[in-house]
């Protein structure tokens, strides 16, 4: 007898702690525990028309709510957070003939939440009905807080981010340092659903460009943006546009390629234009914040004057030349990009003076990018003269610029000389016949001064 009471009172624990794992509702609170993964079953009476339940999430992710509801007519649902903010609602019309059923996933951050079923208190809508969830977890490496600049994450070269929008945080900044100009690159995949906002500002708050991004959890939206900007602090921010609805995780990674750029900023106007110099090439940018460069030209005397600019700017890029007075001596548009280059070739003959070289994108923003720069001048080469030969000299000599190299050509043979401190040269050379050419060219590091003549009788 004492075994049948034993086996009897354990059948009977067993039946209540099913019952208590199905519908696990408090009598004394008349609050039930939500499973994160599980079922629970009620039913609405019109001397209980409300049932509450608890959530405890200890992580961030997706939580899926199945409701199906039997009440007669209407059962209204609410899901409210910690401060009691409704992050989820509905009515469902059903029967229990027609059960109504209502599935919705929300993105949660971790913390206790609260899911309410009751009637509206009109304690008319009764019936049964049953509650299932599914969690995912989304693991992220996104530091939290982070919902402004303030508070902005450092986001590093060449490392993924994996971010997460959800009801409760609609937004995640980045901090991006820049200690160079250069191009900087993302790589953005947004599984938010369906809109993601991305955006970038300077630390002026200036938007530098803004883009939405559609996708979905299972056909993500992709965006991969670069922009030319100069060295700086920046902002990337990612936000749903506070419609409280577009959530999900995303992927951000970011890459930078200085531009190595040469020119010495500020360079924006004629009063803080650099000299530029003569016979080297040098390396200058453009970009979304720097988007004029100005360089000054001083010529001592009239000079041949040649301005070569390669252009890696896209789409276009404005070169022009201004004398001191501002007169337009020279301007062209130059249309090419980083694998089609353009290229401008202007040779001139300027007074003495001094000149402004301007190479900008016409104050659009959007046309950047790098570029090559090389101005030579006659007045630099060295001077050159050749005295007199005739079909009965024995020499050839003039003068030129002190240690320039000097070299002399007759046919197919030529010969070099270095110049004197006088800047003296001379040549020994056989009797040629009256009409014979004769070349000689003049160095320096600069470039060479070429002469041709022809022996006379």
């Amino acid at each position: 007898m004492k075994q049948l009471m034993k086996t009897w009172i354990s059948s009977m624990l067993g039946e209540l702690l099913i019952l208590a794992t199905i519908t696990p509702v408090s009598a004394e609170t008349g609050v039930g525990i939500l499973p994160i993964n599980g079922t629970v079953s009620g039913e609405l009476t019109e001397s209980d028309s409300s049932k509450i339940y608890n959530l405890t999430l200890e992580e961030a992710g997706r939580f899926t709510i199945d409701v199906t509801s039997s009440l007669s007519n209407r059962a209204y649902i609410e899901f409210v957070d910690e401060y009691n903010d409704t992050v989820y609602s509905d009515a469902l019309y059903g029967s229990a003939e027609t059960p109504a059923r209502e599935v919705t996933s929300i993105d949660l951050e971790k913390g206790n939440y609260q899911f309410m079923i009751y009637d509206d208190y009109g304690k008319d809508d009764v019936g049964k009905f049953k509650i299932s969830t599914r969690f995912s977890p989304m693991k992220t490496n996104d530091q939290e807080p982070n919902n402004g600049t303030a508070q902005a994450q450092n986001l590093a070269f060449g490392k993924k981010t994996l971010g997460y929008l959800s009801e409760q945080d609609r937004i995640d900044v980045y901090r991006v340092e820049l200690t160079k100009a250069g191009r900087l690159y993302f790589d953005f995949t947004s599984s938010v659903e369906n809109r993601a906002y991305f955006q970038l500002t300077d630390d002026y708050n200036n938007s530098i460009f803004s883009k939405a991004v559609y996708g979905t959890w299972n056909n993500p939206g992709k965006y991969a943006p670069y922009i030319d900007l100069e060295p700086g602090t920046y902002y990337v921010h990612i936000y749903d546009d506070y419609g409280y609805d577009d959530t999900g995780k995303y992927e951000l990674t970011s890459s930078f390629v200085p531009a190595l750029n040469q020119e010495m900023e500020p360079n924006n106007g004629t009063v803080e234009a650099k000299v530029f110099p003569f016979y080297q090439t040098r390396t200058g940018f453009l970009s979304w914040n720097d988007y004029i460069d100005v360089y000054k030209i001083v010529i001592p005397k009239t000079s041949r004057v040649s301005i070569d600019l390669t252009s890696y700017v896209a789409n276009r890029a404005i070169v022009e030349l201004l004398d001191d007075e501002n007169n337009r001596v020279a301007s062209e548009y130059l249309y090419g990009s980083s694998k089609a280059p353009s290229r401008y070739k202007e040779n001139l003959t300027l007074n003495k003076g001094t000149y402004y070289l301007s190479i900008y994108d016409d104050y659009s923003h959007d046309d950047t990018g790098k570029y090559k720069l090389r101005v030579t001048s006659s007045h630099l080469l060295p001077v050159l003269s050749i005295n007199k030969v005739t079909a009965r000299s024995t020499k050839v000599s003039g003068k030129t610029e002190k240690g320039a190299t000097v070299t002399m050509t007759i046919g197919k043979k030529s010969y070099k000389r270095t110049a004197d401190a006088k800047g003296n040269y001379s040549f020994s050379i056989s009797k040629q016949k009256a009409g014979t050419s004769i070349k000689i060219s003049s160095k320096n590091k600069y470039g060479s001064s070429v002469k041709t003549m022809k022996v006379s009788k």
